[in-house]
């Protein structure tokens, strides 16, 4: 039978005697303090460099909640104003200058017809690179075919490669191999008779 461990002992030196039965037991410590480290926090710019960098983050702010760099967000809703300045914007305005507002209108009459002159330029520019179609002919838009021939067009235009015949970069098609042809002799066979075998 064991003893029962003297008064005044820790958990551990009482473990330590009942497995070994022995009073005493040292335990090493094999944990190595890290001078490098410490003489670093130590240094005068290693504590330079840390306070720039906890300043540097305080100026950031904090670092939770923010968006995925890639996710765009939405602009912010213009905030209404309120009632007094509403009145504010109506008495200006009414309060306005005859001229400085025919000014404003032509200034953006002007702007909405240059715009409109562009438009036109560019529509026309496009219309003319677009291929005219007669009565007879068919749209080129997919929408306009019927549910079958949709579908014949995509399996064609997924059979078919990128580029066009004879483009550059298209890619030549694979030979078979064939029989080698016949020889065809531009002379008649009896002009050179075979030679006879001799007894």
């Amino acid at each position: 039978m064991h003893s029962p461990p003297p008064r005044g002992l820790s958990a551990k030196q009482a473990m330590a005697m009942s497995s070994n039965g022995s009073e005493t037991h040292s335990e090493v410590d094999y944990t190595i303090s890290d001078v490098g480290s410490l003489n670093a926090r130590g240094s005068r710019l290693v504590q330079l460099f840390e306070r720039r960098r906890a300043a540097a983050e305080r100026a950031l702010g904090p670092a939770m909640d923010l968006p995925p760099p890639r996710a765009r967000l939405p602009y912010p809703r213009p905030p209404t104003p309120p009632g007094a300045e509403t009145d504010a914007w109506r008495g200006a305005a009414s309060r306005m200058e005859r001229p400085a507002v025919l000014r404003l209108l032509n200034a953006m009459q002007d702007r909405l017809e240059r715009e409109e002159t562009r438009r036109k330029k560019v529509e026309a520019r496009a219309e003319a690179r677009r291929p005219v179609l007669r009565p007879g002919d068919k749209s080129w838009s997919l929408a306009s075919l019927s549910l079958h021939e949709q579908a014949l067009a995509r399996a064609a235009a997924k059979n078919l490669g990128v580029w066009p015949k004879g483009a550059a970069g298209c890619r030549a098609p694979e030979r078979e191999h064939a029989l080698p042809k016949r020889r065809v002799l531009d002379r008649p066979m009896s002009a050179s008779p075979a030679p006879m075998a001799t007894d």
